[in-house]
């Protein structure tokens, strides 16, 4: 009686692994399943990572033959939830779209009970909406109107922190008790897909900061020289107008010429490309020919030397060091009341080292940030992309003077 007992306990625990096994398998087949046809699904779309979360809502809710399925997202700090994503009938929606559902869009954020107890005990399943207090009652209300009987709540967890819940709606009571399990296991991939959408907006967010410190820095690099040419120009036209027509007539096409360059570098630093004035000529032609514009019909003396043997460099090199140079000739023009700018580029075997100096005014070190707060940013930034020093001395009506020692690549 004994072995016969030990013999039935034995099958019933291998009839139990037997059960769990083939539980386990139909786990593991439903979830590859999803992934194929969300795969398939990317592939036939033409989708990016963008579009993960939709395709694997979609394939999860199709699978299991859902109504529909949705994701929550959770603030835990205040415990409100947010509907953020729904997917019925194989169309993901989002906003106020999502199927008229009175807490659709962002401003639809709530304290939920339902989602209090799936984070403090696991997934809750509900087997009838229209009797359950977890549910408030305008959610419950939008659930018979839906046709929706069932709903099981399941918490999204990245590690130990709960950043959502996957909610999968049925229309018969029965229907998701018997695939809990595998809401379960499907919601990990969820939690994936989720996460990969945030860590995408993040980086699009900073793609789009860092554009658009890009443009900014461009604009007023290339600007401020332009405009100040330009305006130094039709300072010298409205002396000359009274006494010298023609002369100013003269001054006048030159600063037309200023601000049509500076339109032009406008153009092409919003569509990234070189300088305009390295467009077919070296840098140091560049500086050679800002130096010889500054002396074009103005009362400012600009010089340009050329030290050792000019070396070929990359053209981020030679942009950013013009953008330097262009920047700090504005700054001596526009700020400093400059008379003088000598500007030079050295090369020797181990460095190379742009310098402009003028004879303006000078400044203080605490005048630099209020002052010429934004174009030496632009200088510090400009010499830190390429790997250079930015150094910049300065003394009340002592002039200035701005040195770029770049290591030369490979020495």
């Amino acid at each position: 009686m004994k072995l016969t007992a030990q013999l039935a306990e034995a099958g019933h625990e291998l009839d139990r692994e037997y059960k769990k096994r083939n539980v386990l398998e139909g786990v593991l087949r439903t979830q590859e399943q999803v992934l194929v046809r969300t795969l398939n699904s990317m592939l036939l779309k033409e989708s990016g990572p963008a579009k993960f979360l939709d395709l694997i809502l979609n394939a999860i809710t199709h699978e299991l033959d859902a109504h529909s399925s949705s994701v929550w997202s959770l603030d835990p700090a205040s415990g409100l939830a947010t509907l953020e994503k729904t997917v019925f009938n194989g169309n993901p929606l989002t906003g106020l779209s999502q199927l008229n559902h009175p807490l659709g869009g962002r401003q639809g954020k709530f304290k939920s009970r339902l989602f209090a107890k799936a984070v403090r005990e696991g997934p809750v399943l509900i087997e009838d909406v229209s009797r359950t207090s977890l549910l408030e009652p305008v959610i419950r209300r939008w659930m018979r109107a839906q046709k929706v009987t069932s709903l099981l709540c399941v918490p999204l967890r990245f590690g130990k922190k709960v950043v959502g819940a996957l909610n999968v709606r049925g229309v018969n009571g029965g229907f998701l008790a018997s695939k809990g399990h595998l809401v379960y296991a499907l919601s990990n991939l969820v939690t994936l897909a989720m996460t990969m959408s945030r860590l995408l907006e993040h980086e699009e967010q900073s793609v789009t900061l860092r554009e658009r410190s890009r443009l900014a820095s461009e604009i007023h690099d290339s600007l401020s020289q332009s405009l100040s040419a330009a305006v130094i120009q039709l300072e010298v036209a409205d002396d000359l107008l009274a006494t010298d027509a023609a002369e100013a007539r003269r001054h006048l096409s030159l600063a037309r010429s200023a601000l049509r360059l500076g339109k032009e570098e406008v153009r092409r630093s919003v569509w990234a490309m070189r300088p305009l004035a390295l467009e077919g000529q070296t840098l140091p032609e560049a500086l050679a020919q800002l130096a010889s514009h500054l002396n074009d019909g103005t009362p400012l003396g600009a010089s340009f030397a050329l030290r050792g043997k000019p070396r070929v460099l990359s053209a981020e090199l030679d942009s950013n060091l013009l953008r330097i140079a262009q920047e700090a000739v504005a700054n001596a023009i526009r700020h400093a009341h400059a008379t003088r700018i000598k500007i030079q580029l050295a090369h020797s075997a181990r460095k190379i080292k742009l310098t402009i100096v003028d004879d303006g005014e000078g400044f203080k070190t605490t005048q630099a940030r209020s002052n010429h707060g934004a174009g030496m940013a632009n200088m510090r930034q400009r010499a830190e992309r390429i790997g250079a020093r930015l150094s910049i001395l300065s003394r009340q009506r002592r002039g200035t003077r701005v040195t770029v020692t770049l290591p030369v690549p490979g020495a």
